[in-house]
This record gives C-alpha cells, sequence and structure tokens, in this order.
C-alpha cells in the first residue's frame, strides 16, 4: 500500500494558514458561501478549524488536489480528503499491532 503524506509547511507558509484561519474566523475577507458537499463534510468533521494539526494536513491537501486539477465542488476530492484521514488514523494503531505481534515472537 502506497503512503499518503500531507506536504510538509514552512514556519512562514504555517503561520499565513492560520493567520487566514483566524481572518476568515472573524468574518473579514472574500468569503464563498460553502456549497451542500462542503456544509455536509464539515458536519462529519467537527475537528477542522478546532484543531490545528489536522486542520493544517487538510489546508495542505487541499492545495494539492487543486494542483492536480481536482474540484472542490466534486465528490472525488472529499472522497481523498477523508481516505487520507482514514490511512493517517489508521497507520498508528496497525504500528501498534505490528510492534506488539514482533514482541511476541
Amino acid at each position: 500500500m502506497q503512503k499518503i503524506k500531507a506536504p510538509k509547511l514552512t514556519a512562514t507558509q504555517e503561520k499565513e494558514v492560520l493567520a487566514y484561519l483566524e481572518m476568515i474566523g472573524r468574518g473579514q475577507g472574500k468569503r464563498k458561501t460553502p456549497d451542500n458537499k462542503a456544509l455536509a463534510w464539515h458536519e462529519k468533521n467537527k475537528w477542522f478549524g478546532k484543531q490545528k494539526r489536522k486542520t493544517l494536513d487538510a489546508l495542505a491537501l487541499h492545495g494539492v488536489l487543486l494542483e492536480v486539477g481536482i474540484s472542490p465542488r466534486g465528490q472525488k476530492y472529499y472522497r481523498l480528503i477523508d481516505r487520507f484521514f482514514e490511512l493517517k488514523n489508521l497507520k498508528p494503531k496497525q504500528e501498534e499491532k505490528n510492534e506488539n505481534t514482533q514482541s511476541k515472537q
């Protein structure tokens, strides 16, 4: 299975993302009304905007998906983001299982 990693952000990029999140949280700047897919995704992922690391991962992945031409208006976009976090959340559990198996041998 291929590993999927979110691109690393530089300290400057991370500050810019956090400043942007803070700005839109205050209702400043141009902000489009989210479509139904975005609203449904956010409803299932309440951590977005609250958990810094996961939010930064999602925003970095958003940038990559846009670069390769995947529209945030399509279902594929949300399937890929969800799959990324499924794989990311499974990795530590799988590593623990592997470590337990190795220690028993």
